[in-house]
């Protein structure tokens, strides 16, 4: 998606199995000349097979929030973008929807 906070990425073992989901918060991104490029912002959220979840890297955000003066508005816009996440993941909407 170009208009949101976050990618998702999903990963299968060899024989096509899933693995795993893997979310990462960042800019939107940008699709300029054949290049896509995004900021990205730390957190992540891992997502296991069975659904159940991990935030990732929180502290780091934490840390680069004053290492780079990120606004309050960037703060909110993040933790917005991660209860996003996380509401996809627990009512299996896309693509979190899929059978396994």
């Amino acid at each position: 998606w170009l208009d949101r906070w976050y990618n998702i990425f999903r990963f299968h073992e060899p024989d096509g199995a899933l693995r795993n989901f893997y979310c990462n918060v960042n800019m939107p991104p940008k699709f300029e000349k054949g290049v896509l490029d995004y900021i990205d912002l730390d957190v992540d959220i891992l997502v296991w097979k069975d659904f159940k979840y991990e935030i990732l890297d929180s502290d780091e955000f934490e840390e680069n929030i004053a290492k780079y003066n990120y606004s309050e508005n960037l703060k909110q816009t993040v933790d917005l973008n991660v209860k996003e996440l996380i509401n996809l993941i627990e009512n299996r909407k896309y693509p979190f929807n899929i059978e396994i």
